[in-house]
């Protein structure tokens, strides 16, 4: 009874809350928003609508939706009733097969303003989960910018498969795999390696703008040497950072590679991982479920001898490599700027004053920095087959002030400069002559609305309801 209860409760906050959803029970599963519902059922062949009443929130699967930058602009704070929802089935009942699903999930509007934030992500909508995604060099179509798009848990199988891996008896590359190789993106041939640039939160529509008025020139050389995806790559829900990420590096969805969002609580323990904290930030693969593999685990089965690496990377089980695993070891990572020092690509207005561009401008230099240095001609260890390079400026920017704004493009502008120095420097040592390149984001970033603040929870206690909402949307019942 408290289920229908709660779920009541949250859908008398229209302004904050687009739909609730909820397994009612093994593969069946129910949206409701403010003016209707449906319920719908997984089989073997995929889904099937077993019930409507009022409007159907989950109607719109359009995967093209609010595409152009000045679209966007013109079409901020989408109504329900406007709004589209790319894959919806399977991104319902994906998180519901987790083991700490929650009881109910929250889906917020587009306005809603949580946790001060000018730009946010994290729901089921087309311009929240639509990320950032390009490629280009050796194995990949020359085919410019194209209106396709692939879903995050591809990435991972269509970058095994351009490397060459050997798939399973089954066909699929991963033991865990919900994705399958993006066969339009591919030539035919194999590259030596994959070099991989995260974006993160970087919304699809400002890299386009930017790459259409010339402000990002590595990206567009990249773009010259493949293809752009106008519609992106598609997120797996919760469309936020720890979930996203590990889908794009084990082609699982996060309802079944374990990290389901960037905290949940853990029925069995009572506990609640943070991993936005630095604690568990860099263990995050300790959440990952048997069965589970990551890119650098599957690259090893084909490649024995293969090096792979990556910076800044939560998902990082696996490599020979990594700035988290510099870290677990008890070393400081390296070339991070003194706060004092001069950081490169940052002699701007947000860089002096904001302090969270200025700490994510460092962090960055020293995500460069550490990604040149596995490229150097003086390193010890073969060049990596697989290098995977995290940048976070991006959403840090698109957070504070929006996804549309000249700070958000300027951290672009900033991030592309860095790209240029890995690039040049996988150059000189010939790394890039038989590499593919993917630029990506684990997710999109859309406007909120400052005049909308204040919180569900308010109906949840006018319910006298005891709950714990976690990560803003898991609402666990007691």
């Amino acid at each position: 009874m408290s289920i229908s209860v709660a779920e009541s409760a949250l859908l008398a906050d229209p302004d904050r809350v687009e739909m609730v959803l909820r397994r009612v029970s093994d593969g069946h599963y129910r949206a409701a928003g403010p003016d209707g519902w449906c319920e719908f059922v997984r089989h073997d062949d995929g889904f099937d609508v077993v019930g409507v009443g009022g409007r159907d929130p989950l109607a719109d699967q359009a995967v093209d939706r609010f595409l152009g930058l000045s679209v966007e602009a013109a079409s901020l704070l989408p109504h329900r009733t406007a709004n589209a929802y790319p894959y919806a089935f399977d991104q319902i009942a994906q998180l519901f097969d987790h083991r700490d699903a929650p009881d109910l999930m929250v889906i917020r509007t587009a306005a809603f303003h949580v946790h001060g934030n000018m730009g946010e992500h994290g729901s089921l909508g087309a311009v929240q989960s639509r990320a950032a995604f390009l490629a280009g060099g050796k194995g990949i179509r020359v085919d410019g910018i194209v209106d396709r798009h692939l879903r995050a848990v591809d990435v991972a199988p269509t970058m095994a498969a351009v490397l060459g891996c050997r798939p399973l008896d089954d066909g699929s590359h991963f033991g865990v795999q919900d994705g399958r190789v993006a066969d339009h993106l591919l030539d035919g041939e194999t590259a030596g390696r994959v070099l991989a640039f995260l974006f993160d939160g970087l919304n699809a529509n400002l890299l386009l703008d930017a790459l259409e008025a010339g402000d990002v020139p590595n990206i567009a050389r990249i773009v010259e040497m493949g293809t752009c995806h106008r519609h992106g790559s598609l997120a797996s829900l919760p469309t936020v950072t720890l979930p996203n990420h590990t889908t794009l590096l084990t082609g699982a969805h996060p309802g079944h590679h374990g990290v389901l969002s960037n905290s949940w609580f853990q029925r069995a323990t009572g506990e609640t991982p943070d991993l936005l904290g630095i604690e568990h930030m860099i263990r995050a693969c300790d959440f990952l479920v048997d069965g589970v593999e990551t890119l650098h685990e599957v690259i090893r089965r084909t490649y024995p001898d293969a090096f792979t690496a990556t910076t800044y990377e939560y998902c990082d089980r696996g490599a020979d490599w990594s700035t988290y695993g510099q870290m677990r070891a008890g070393a400081k990572p390296a070339g991070i700027p003194k706060k004092s020092d001069p950081v490169p690509h940052a002699s701007h207005e947000w860089f002096e004053s904001s302090p969270d561009y200025h700490f994510m401008s460092r962090i960055d230099t020293a995500s460069t920095h550490q990604a040149c240095a596995l490229l150097a001609p003086d390193r010890e260890h073969p060049l990596p087959t697989f290098l995977w390079v995290n940048y976070s400026l991006t959403d840090s920017a698109g957070h504070h002030a929006g996804p549309h704004g000249d700070e958000a493009r300027q951290a672009l502008i900033d991030t592309d400069a860095r790209l240029g120095e890995v690039l040049a420097a996988a150059d000189r040592v010939g790394a890039l002559d038989d590499a593919a390149i993917f630029v990506l984001a684990d997710h999109g970033m859309e406007q909120t609305d400052p005049a909308v603040v204040g919180h569900y929870r308010v109906q949840l206690d006018a319910a006298g309801l005891d709950y714990h909402d976690v990560d803003d949307g898991l609402i666990y019942l007691r």
